[in-house]
């Protein structure tokens, strides 16, 4: 069993604007602080659960590329929590997990089915990871709304965040060794 944790692995969550007042917002950047991702080689299994308390405001994000300056304290402070209380809610859902159904290794890209359970929701995903130096990367698109959770909206719908937020994942490749 290896288990990955913020010591050794990350969880990054891009969330991106949307409407009519867009170029006054921000597209941002968070990280997952708080999680562990247990994998097992031998059974070709996956677990994860994640504190989603322990989210934290990175940066904002132009064309992906992060913009450190754009955020002031306050700016940061007010997006957390928004994305805690308002968004995810987690007072009422202090988990997030992740168990793996199937597992599949072609040829160095490994396939990852399973169910993923976010604001009370489970719904089946998949997942491809690829090979990046000594690290497995996974991208995944998931949409807000298919969870149960409202992207935020501000101004009447003049600014909000697109429903679908793209999450990547990375992990040492001696998970899978």
């Amino acid at each position: 069993m290896f288990t990955c944790s913020a010591d050794n692995a990350s969880i990054h969550i891009y969330t991106y604007k949307a409407g009519l007042l867009a170029a006054v917002g921000h597209d941002v950047l968070l990280r997952v602080a708080r999680f562990s991702l247990e994998a097992d080689p031998d059974e070709l299994s996956i677990r994860g659960t994640m504190d989603p308390s322990s989210i934290e405001v990175v940066n904002a994000v132009h064309n992906d590329i992060e913009t450190p300056d754009a955020l002031s304290a306050a700016d940061r402070k007010t997006i957390l929590k928004y994305v805690q209380k308002n968004i995810l809610n987690v007072s009422q859902y202090p988990e997030i997990s992740f168990e793996s159904t199937d597992v599949f290794d072609e040829d160095g890209e490994w396939e990852v089915e399973g169910d993923l359970t976010l604001h009370g929701t489970s719904r089946s995903i998949t997942l491809t990871a690829q090979a990046d130096g000594d690290e497995l990367v996974s991208e995944i698109t998931l949409n807000q709304p298919a969870f149960g959770i409202k992207p935020f909206s501000a101004m009447m719908g003049a600014l909000k965040i697109k429903p679908d937020v793209r999450i990547v994942i990375r992990v040492p490749v001696a998970a899978f060794a």
